[in-house]
């Protein structure tokens, strides 16, 4: 086949599997799925053959994916409720208990080093509920300093300078830009940023000539944290460690769960503000807090703190405290 004929194919396929809104028959499913297995079948043999005669293929007709939309497009408005898992205080303090050990207890500098990094990306995630994208894209300019005492989230089309080394790769914060302070009066924020940068931001370098090794703590470009090479830390790294925190506390460690677990305390606190204004007041600064510009961004927590609220039966009508009797069960 040419590859106008396998794209024609494609948006024919697109087109016969566009649902319209219906839900489907379990007989009608089982059809359905057997064309376009039977479809997958086919192209796997074409791709096969191309393989064998030219030495190359070009997959353009993805039928798994097509086939995922359509189950997708043929759900409807099924109801689904999306929630902002997070860790519970135990697991935190697992972890914040592993990761300071790590950090302040280190064998060896350099591993000191880069541990020392990840309690700091650690705890800038649990106290300002950053994005681990965000995390990533902070600059050494953004950080508190005498002149400002707050932290700076800038998006990137909003900065000024040479753009990040890591090209395709950058991380892109999805956030509105904003200014955040120290929300928790028991924080370890400013002062750890600055032993961060002052202690710990920094990689040995060799002379050659002399036969010497220096540290070497300017870099060509601005960004926080960075990797052993003096590179800006890549997702891959960051990625690399939650994973390697995961293996070692037998947890399910990502960065973003560390995001909920602010803004889920952050979405009760604000909950319990009796007066409608100032509880209406309190989740637009939440709603700055976060860098969203829709009301909608909060539903998740909502139905966090529902569904937190229903599994411990903490009703308004009915406190764990004077909890109701069932008199007929009596």
């Amino acid at each position: 086949m040419t590859e106008a004929q396998i794209r024609q194919f494609k948006r024919w396929l697109e087109t016969r599997t566009a649902g319209d809104g219906f839900l489907p028959s379990a007989e009608q499913q089982a059809t359905i799925n057997s064309k376009l297995l039977g479809a997958q079948a086919f192209e796997d043999w074409c791709l096969r053959y191309a393989l064998a005669r030219h030495g190359h293929h070009s997959r353009l007709v993805d039928v798994r994916l097509v086939q995922r939309e359509f189950w997708k497009g043929a759900q409807g408005n099924v109801p689904h409720q999306k929630y902002a898992d997070d860790f519970t205080d135990d697991e935190i303090l697992e972890i914040e208990q592993y990761l300071r050990s790590l950090a302040f207890q280190g064998i060896t500098e350099t591993v000191k080093s880069s541990d020392f990094r990840t309690y700091v990306m650690w705890r800038i995630a649990l106290e300002y509920g950053l994005r681990i994208s965000e995390i990533l894209a902070l600059r050494i300019q953004d950080l508190p300093s005498r002149s400002q005492n707050y932290l700076k989230i800038v998006r990137i089309e909003e900065r000024d300078g040479p753009p990040d080394p890591r090209g395709s790769k950058a991380p892109r914060p999805k956030t509105l830009s904003r200014d955040l302070g120290t929300y928790f009066a028991n924080s370890s924020f400013p002062d750890l940023f600055a032993k961060y940068v002052a202690e710990h931001r920094w990689v040995e370098v060799l002379n050659e000539k002399r036969g010497t090794i220096r540290r070497k703590t300017s870099f060509t470009h601005p960004y926080v944290f960075i990797a052993k090479s003096g590179a800006p830390l890549a997702r891959s790294t960051a990625q690399y460690v939650a994973d390697k925190i995961s293996g070692e506390l037998g947890l399910d460690f990502n960065w973003h769960r560390c995001r909920h677990s602010f803004f889920n305390r952050l979405y009760t606190a604000a909950d319990r503000i009796p007066n409608s204004t100032d509880r209406e007041r309190a989740r637009q600064q939440m709603k700055y807090w976060g860098g969203w510009l829709s009301d909608d961004s909060l539903l998740i927590y909502t139905n966090t703190a529902r569904r937190n609220a229903a599994r411990q039966a903490a009703f308004e009508f009915s406190q764990p405290y004077e909890k109701p009797t069932w008199q007929v069960l009596s």
